[in-house]
Order: structure tokens, then C-alpha cells, then sequence
């Protein structure tokens, strides 16, 4: 579900996608979302936090072909690199959720909207102080 920000349309969905971000090709999107990226692992890790989700939001450290503006979801506890492998249809809703607890499905979702819903009002109130 990209909303429109400025002139470029991109969403939080994109930092969790291989494809996001044009698949790394849309330089303006891929711009503004290195710009906000720490904001958006913060905002998503509160949303877990509230929903006491067992899992957690970091960067990718790896470089990829596509797009390398990527955060990833992990569980809690494990180690770095374990993604839960996690991704995103193109109308916003979760796919390959089938490894999780169906509570833990829904209320991820619930999470990354709550967490969207806030990072869309924090980019929007930094650009138009702009």
C-alpha cells in the first residue's frame, strides 16, 4: 500500500522487500528511504514492543543485487542473519506467514501498520518543515 510523500511514491513495505524501492533502481525513493531508515527500525520495534511480539527489527548488512535499502525481521533472541523470510504481496499484506503462530501473523501486521501509520506522520511533518 505505497502512499504518495513529496514527489516520490514509496513505503515502509519497501524496507522489508528484495524488490522494494523500484528493486533498488528508483534512486529518489531509495534516497529519501536511506534517509529515514533508522526511524523506521525504531518505530517498528516499538510496535513489537507493544504487542510483546517475540521478534525484532534490524538493518541488512548485506549488499544485494537489488535493493540494499532493507531492514529485516528477526526473532528476539536468534541470531543475526536468521530472517524470518517474511514478505510483503503487492496490495501490502503479509505473505509466507504460515511459519508463524496465526496470532503472531496478525498481530505483526498490526505492528507494521501501527509502526507505518507513525513514520508516515513523522516523514511528512520533517518534509514540510522542509
Amino acid at each position: 500500500m505505497p502512499r504518495k510523500m513529496v514527489e516520490v511514491e514509496w513505503s515502509l513495505d519497501d524496507y522489508f522487500s528484495k524488490f522494494g524501492f523500484g528493486d533498488g533502481d528508483n534512486a529518489d525513493a531509495k534516497d529519501m528511504g536511506r534517509t529515514y531508515i533508522e526511524q523506521a527500525q525504531q518505530l517498528v520495534n516499538e510496535a513489537l514492543e507493544v504487542l510483546k511480539l517475540p521478534y525484532r527489527c534490524e538493518q541488512l548488512e548485506v549488499v544485494t543485487m537489488h535493493n540494499d535499502c532493507r531492514l529485516e525481521l528477526l526473532k528476539k533472541d536468534g541470531p543475526k542473519g536468521e530472517e524470518l523470510e517474511i514478505d510483503f504481496a503487492d496490495d501490502g499484506e503479509l505473505q509466507d506467514t504460515d511459519r508463524l503462530p496465526p496470532e503472531h501473523a496478525k498481530d505483526l501486521r498490526i505492528a507494521l501498520e501501527a509502526a507505518y501509520q507513525t513514520f508516515e506522520d513523522v516523514v511528512q511533518a520533517e518534509l514540510d518543515r522542509e
